[in-house]
């Protein structure tokens, strides 16, 4: 079984160093800000670092945080390429023919 972090936390923790705030990461995907940042909460005890600097009203990335975001990026970066690319290859075995009834009858399936 493989040990990783709750791939909600990592797209939540994406999503914060993207946008560079907590509210701006909390409109992307559609959730309330604290929701974020129990999601980073959650992701920095899983991993039992702190990823983000926490004041009165400002957060920003700790020193493992920058290195943490900088591996997420280049995961995610990586993963959404091969998805277009099996998306974009499953396209290609893919042909759609648009002919009358009449003449697919008469000629084109006995053809194929």
């Amino acid at each position: 079984m493989r040990k990783l972090p709750p791939l909600n936390s990592l797209r939540a923790f994406d999503a914060v160093v993207r946008n560079g705030s907590l509210s701006k990461a909390a409109s992307e995907l559609s959730v309330s800000p604290s929701a974020v940042s129990q999601q980073i909460t959650n992701l920095e005890d899983w991993m039992g670092v702190r990823l983000l600097e926490r004041s009165s009203n400002k957060t920003s990335l700790s020193a493992t945080g920058h290195q943490f975001a900088k591996q997420i990026k280049q995961t995610f970066d990586k993963l959404e390429e091969e998805l277009s690319q099996i998306r974009d290859g499953a396209n290609d075995r893919e042909l759609r023919l648009s002919v009358l009834p009449s003449l697919a009858a008469r000629w084109l399936i006995h053809r194929l």
